[in-house]
């Protein structure tokens, strides 16, 4: 009986475990970015915080000039720091989107792959 890799070679595809080891090394590089954008992320605690920081400065900058929630809340979404994080965030993103993409591509082609392989090992001699 051929084993995995002989069968591989024969129809010509990429051998298993240099596709699974690609499919991890993006896992590895991605998931930093998924527990952040991802199902169930920190990303909206996170930006929420920081503009309860941008906030705090800006009411703190503020302090001896009567002003409104409204314009504190103005303040902190239009500071350089929180606009400067959403810059960063909308490019790590992409870059999730982008390695996500990656990783279900290698996930189908070793679906395809392995339904060539039942279809060669199974045709008539």
């Amino acid at each position: 009986m051929p084993t995995p890799q002989e069968i591989e070679a024969r129809v010509g595809i990429a051998p298993l475990d240099a596709l699974q080891a690609d499919r991890r090394a993006l896992v590895a590089q991605v998931a930093a970015l998924k527990g952040l954008y991802g199902p169930f992320g920190g990303f909206d605690a996170r930006r929420k915080v920081l503009l309860a920081i941008c906030a705090s400065e800006a009411r703190e900058a503020a302090r001896e000039v009567k002003t409104t929630e409204a314009a504190i809340t103005d303040a902190a979404h239009a500071s350089d720091a929180y606009r400067d994080w959403i810059t960063r965030t909308e490019l790590e993103r992409a870059e999730y989107i982008v390695l996500e993409d990656a990783i279900t591509a290698i996930t189908e082609r070793i679906h395809r792959d392995n339904a060539l392989i039942r279809y060669v090992t199974s045709e008539p001699k």
